[in-house]
């Protein structure tokens, strides 16, 4: 998987948590799993929250709030309850790190995403950065 990040196109850094995963690789842990657990994935260093769409970000425990980033999925893109994680944890928690939309991820709701305070974005590898670039400011007056 890549990434829209910051104008490029990069590999994807996370992995969704699997037992084939090494100890030290980077993963997405869904929400679920760290809320269920009394402690996050302590053999893992590199882990990062993956909130879903029946997930409620307020719930989060307060070690993926200190994480660099935290992944929202998007599973379908008639789904839209990923935009109000991401304005929740923006605008109600002050979230300040990384948000990652994962999953059904189109060029057509990038800007929408951004605005609701999401940094980067899933894509394909062979995606066009200038296009993709091009449909975060396609809504803005003054683009």
């Amino acid at each position: 998987m890549k990434l829209l990040r910051n104008g490029e196109i990069v590999d994807m850094p996370w992995r969704l948590q699997g037992a084939d995963e090494p100890a030290t690789a980077p993963i997405a842990v869904p929400q679920m799993q760290l809320v269920q657990s009394e402690t996050p994935p302590p053999s893992n260093p590199a882990w990062v929250a993956l909130v879903e769409p029946e997930d409620d970000p307020v719930e989060l425990p307060a070690s993926a709030l200190e994480r660099d980033a935290i992944l929202i999925d998007f599973p379908s893109f008639t789904d839209g309850r990923g935009y109000s994680h991401a304005r929740t944890l923006r605008h109600e928690l002050g979230y300040r790190g990384e948000l990652v939309a994962v999953g059904d991820v189109r060029r057509d709701q990038l800007e929408f995403m951004r605005l609701v305070g999401i940094d980067s974005y899933q894509c394909e590898a062979d995606a066009d950065v200038d296009d993709l670039n091009a449909a975060l400011t396609e809504l803005r007056p003054d683009a």
